[in-house]
């Protein structure tokens, strides 16, 4: 099952595969702890990102209401906080 699922996933980056954004329904986001950086990277993924798809930001250590603030409605109904653990669960 679960290297059925593994298939599901696609990795890329922001810089180079920000355009298959629109084709996803789960953006997740890993860069570094700054708030002017992630407005500016939400700024372009609100952009591109299709209606309805969930956007995640792996932050620690920024408030997900602070990032989320200047952006849509909509943006903000999609938009979440998580963060990996190295723990393995089975």
């Amino acid at each position: 099952m679960l290297g059925d699922n593994a298939k599901l996933i696609t990795t890329g980056n922001f810089t180079d595969d920000l355009a298959k954004i629109k084709d996803c329904d789960f953006v997740i986001e890993a860069v570094v702890e700054n708030l002017e950086i992630k407005h500016k990277l939400y700024a372009e993924v609100d952009k591109h990102r299709k209606p309805g798809a969930v956007i995640a930001s792996n932050t620690s250590g920024i408030p997900i209401d602070s990032i989320a603030e200047p952006f849509s409605d909509d943006f903000k109904a999609h938009f979440v906080g998580i963060h990996f653990s190295t723990r393995r669960v089975i």
